[in-house]
């Protein structure tokens, strides 16, 4: 038995091989323009017959032996191959269930409220019959290959035969061909962590989804109700332990998302960008009382008295937060939010505030940042890994000194980013400071700063893995 196992593998690993190699072949093949002579077309059409025999021959495998041959291959890979005849399709399908994630963010123009209906379906959400098809075959859907939340992208998927592909995907973090079945027989879905465009869908997409899903990102709702969110309360609730909104509807409202958090008190990470017509400061209250696990907030133009109330609630976990301000109704980059926070989060490891209210404001001595905020950081030095500050103009930081931010520089040697635009103290000193305190520094973003070339010279004989951005009043330079 054992050594039959061992032909097995040893099969799959020579066939996977073989079908790398065919898509390979495939996609230079693609690449040949159009424009060639008619030497070059018939060397086109001679490539292509040996493609079709090649997975012809694969094609004759059992189709379990098939399916796990096709498991080892790249997600983008495996889209090429399900273009090539039914059988491929089907291998390909057969896989769906196993996906941990799908990344959608960019497959919006082909994906209607039918085609999602029977990727869902494919991947093994519970309660999504074959009627919500709509007679749309999916094929080639969703496969690819995706990084961090909310920020990098799959490879395109292949199309072609009878529909066309294009969606993204993501990574499928080692699963193979089995999964779990439920008591219908049908396999149950593995997905864990979904990055959704829902600009062409309704909203009723959201009651469709894998109730397995953890983690979901989800833009382009600029169009929807409250329904949209409602869906997500009644589909995913408890699982839920991440959560990113990004959407300008006016007819979403805070009543949805309060729904949503009262029946996650698992969330551990929000996230929401949003228009006028969401009250944000309503759903960060209430993510501060509903959430006692939350981790990581990043929202907009909440006003101090939110920041205030969210200190009363008991967020020992609270480690992350961002904030942007672009309105003037929003809390600005100032002494009494920089402290609010630091006492808020006792163990804070990232703080990015973004002032880009300029000019509203900073009339009272109280709305400036001083030394006294910059030094308030340094009693959270101990954890603090990201560090992103950006004043809306440069008169903004005219009463922080540089002595403030070279005691920063000593204090916070954990420092891995560093951002700090608009500060005009900002200059050699400083940076010689942070660059030789901050070891495991990697980023580093200086808007606006008043450095010399001296300093440049320090950066590249000090940090050869320093990923640099927005040097020396807006000089964009980049280096790895």
């Amino acid at each position: 038995m054992a050594s039959m196992e061992a032909i097995i593998i040893e099969a799959a690993s020579i066939e996977a091989a073989s079908i790398k190699a065919v898509s390979t072949e495939a996609a230079s093949i693609e690449a040949v323009s159009i424009e060639a002579d008619t030497n070059a077309s018939s060397r086109h059409g001679i490539a292509s017959a040996h493609e079709r025999e090649s997975v012809s021959d694969i094609c004759r495998l059992p189709f379990e032996l098939l399916a796990r041959v096709i498991s080892h291959l790249p997600l983008a890979d495996r889209a090429h191959a399900a273009t090539s005849c039914a059988l491929m399709r089907h291998a390909v399908d057969s896989l769906l269930p196993s996906l941990t994630f799908l990344d959608l963010k960019a497959g919006s123009p082909c994906l209607d409220d039918a085609a999602f209906a029977a990727l869902c379906r494919r991947l093994g959400a519970a309660g999504v019959g074959a009627g919500l098809e709509l007679g749309q075959p999916l094929g080639t859907a969703g496969v690819g290959e995706g990084g961090e939340w909310g920020e990098e992208r799959g490879e395109e998927g292949g199309g072609g035969g009878e529909e066309e592909g294009g969606k993204k995907g993501g990574d499928e973090q080692g699963a193979g061909v089995e999964s779990v079945r439920d008591m219908g027989g049908r396999r149950k879905s593995c997905l864990r962590r979904l990055e959704l465009d829902c600009w062409h869908l309704s909203d009723r997409c959201t009651s469709l989804l894998p109730e397995s899903i953890e983690e979901l990102a989800l833009c382009g709702a600029d169009k929807h109700t409250d329904a949209l969110i409602q869906g997500l309360a009644d589909r995913l609730g408890p699982n839920l332990t991440k959560f990113a909104f990004s959407g300008f509807s006016r007819s979403i409202g805070s009543d949805s998302f309060v729904s949503l958090l009262s029946v996650s008190p698992c969330l551990a990470s929000l996230a929401i960008d949003a228009g006028e017509g969401l009250h944000v400061g309503a759903v960060v209250m209430a993510a501060g009382s509903l959430c006692p696990n939350l981790r990581e907030l990043s929202v907009y133009d909440i006003s101090m008295e939110t920041l205030v109330y969210l200190s009363t609630c008991h967020l020992p976990h609270l480690t992350r937060f961002r904030h942007k301000r672009r309105h003037e109704w929003g809390m600005g980059l100032t002494d009494a939010v920089v402290m609010r926070i630091v006492r808020l989060c006792p163990n804070l490891e990232e703080l990015l505030l973004v002032d880009k209210a300029e000019g509203v404001g900073h009339g009272r001595g109280d709305e400036f940042l001083t030394d006294e905020g910059l030094l308030a950081l340094t009693t959270r030095a101990a954890s603090l890994t990201t560090l992103s500050l950006r004043l809306p103009s440069l008169p903004a930081s005219r009463r922080c000194s540089e002595v403030a931010l070279m005691q920063v520089a000593s204090a916070c040697t954990g420092l891995t980013h560093l951002e700090l635009s608009n500060f005009r103290c900002m200059s050699d000193p400083p940076l010689h400071e942070f660059v030789s305190r901050c070891p495991s520094l990697s980023h580093l973003a200086l808007a606006g700063a008043s450095i010399t070339d001296a300093s440049l010279d320090l950066i590249a004989s000090h940090c050869p893995n320093l990923f640099l951005r927005r040097l020396k009043d807006g000089l964009l330079k980049m280096d790895s």
